[in-house]
This record gives C-alpha cells, sequence and structure tokens, in this order.
C-alpha cells in the first residue's frame, strides 16, 4: 500500500503536535497512528460523543485516556458532546488557539459514524479559510486497519480576514437585497448609489465572489437582482467568532 499520503509536518523546539479526537465508540483504530508513532504527537483531547449511557461513555473515554497516556502523552478530556453545533464551536475555539501558539493540529475522523462526529472537521476547514496559519499547521487524518494514518484534505486559501469579516458580519444582521448594498452599508455614505467610490464598490464585488468561491455564502436570483446570503458554513463561521 502506497504511503504517499501519509501526513507530515516540520517540528521546531516550541511546537507541538495535539491531536483532537472525537471518542464515539471502543473501537481504539483511531489511536493506532499514534501508538505505532506513525504521526507526530505531543497531546491529545479527547472529545466524548453523549450515548445516552453514562457508564458507556465514561468506559470509552477511560479506554482511550489508558492508552494515551501509557504511551506518554498529555491527556485531556471535555465533557460528553451531544449535537453539533456545540461541538463546532468547542473545537474550532480550542485548534484555534493551538494554532495560534504555534502549534500543529491535527483532527482525527474517528467520530464520523455520528453526525455529530464531523464538527471538528468542519471547524479545521473553517480555519484553513480563516485562520492566518501556515497551511501545513492544519492536519485532518483517518487510520486504516493497520494503523497507516491517510491525509484528508482541507481548504487553504483564506479570505480577506477584516473586509471578508465585515461582508459577512452585514450579510448576517442586515440581509441586504444584492452585493451594491452591501458595499452601501460598508461605505461612508448610506443614502447615494453615485457616492459610493467605484474603486470600492469594485473591492466589495471581488471580495464577495472570494466568500462565494469559498462556500461561505451563496447568491440567490430572485428574477430582478441577486443577493447575498450565508451559507451554512457561512453562518457557524461568524458563530465561532463571536465566541472571542
Amino acid at each position: 500500500m502506497s504511503t504517499d499520503t501519509t501526513p507530515t509536518t516540520t517540528d521546531t523546539e516550541n511546537e507541538s503536535n495535539v491531536h483532537h479526537i472525537v471518542v464515539s465508540g471502543r473501537d481504539i483504530e483511531p489511536l493506532l497512528p499514534i501508538t505505532k508513532e506513525r504521526v507526530p504527537a505531543d497531546r491529545v483531547r479527547l472529545y466524548p460523543l453523549e450515548t445516552g449511557n453514562t457508564d458507556e461513555t465514561a468506559t470509552m473515554v477511560a479506554e482511550y485516556e489508558r492508552i494515551t497516556e501509557l504511551v506518554g502523552l498529555e491527556t485531556t478530556v471535555t465533557d460528553p458532546f451531544e449535537n453539533f453545533r456545540t461541538l463546532y464551536s468547542e473545537t474550532f475555539v480550542a485548534l484555534r488557539d493551538d494554532l495560534e501558539r504555534g502549534h500543529n493540529v491535527w483532527v482525527n475522523v474517528a467520530g464520523v459514524t455520528n453526525p455529530t462526529g464531523f464538527a471538528p472537521i468542519t471547524a479545521a476547514a473553517s480555519l484553513a479559510l480563516s485562520s492566518t496559519a501556515a497551511p501545513d499547521q492544519i492536519h485532518v487524518y483517518a487510520a486504516d486497519d493497520d494503523g497507516q494514518p491517510w491525509t484528508i484534505p482541507t481548504a487553504v486559501q483564506a479570505p480577506p480576514r477584516d473586509l471578508g469579516e465585515q461582508i459577512l458580519e452585514t450579510i448576517d444582521h442586515e440581509t441586504p437585497d444584492s452585493v451594491t448594498a452591501v458595499a452601501r452599508s460598508l461605505s461612508d455614505d448610506d443614502d447615494n448609489d453615485d457616492a459610493l467610490d467605484g474603486a470600492f464598490r469594485s473591492k466589495i464585488q471581488y471580495n464577495v465572489g472570494l466568500l462565494e468561491e469559498r462556500g461561505l455564502i451563496r447568491m440567490v436570483d430572485d428574477g430582478y437582482r441577486k443577493q447575498p446570503k450565508l451559507t451554512a458554513a457561512g453562518a457557524l463561521y461568524l458563530e465561532a467568532q463571536s465566541e472571542n
């Protein structure tokens, strides 16, 4: 089996490799890349999913924690999560904080058998779009039966951070009916379209296009004009930003 997709990273003295893993069952295969030293690892953060059975959840977490500590990894365990939105916000903030400290983050796809378990993957993709972290700081990976890790690509281009967020917030709060309305809202003149600086309007149009390409907004054609609206990813991105 080819190993071309094995994640790689270059560590520095100040970097840590932090793994974010959803605990959704008793299967320990997700830990094999770590225990077999096929990916670098210094710390592990475990996110249990609510199973409806407190004892079962505790047993699963205890087994994961026992294994990670056995191989000498600092391990943190969160409270159990029962829905996508809260887990997304939690992992977004945790991943962002690790990236801002200069660490490499590794998101294991172990929890995808449960829809809630997709949240860390979505958070990693959002950060790949929005953070200033180097592309090789963010890793999403799965493990095969032999513990071989396989990289799952994430988006790597970020929208213009400040203006992009202003546009998203304007669309969210004001529901503008066109890109021109977005530009008007962000300009110094709220009433006169002709007063909008041409270069500024073009800049807004360009950045709206970038946000659309990156899946954060969509354009809805009502027959007269195209209205910008947030996608689910755009709404989640803003919600996570509000956690700051």
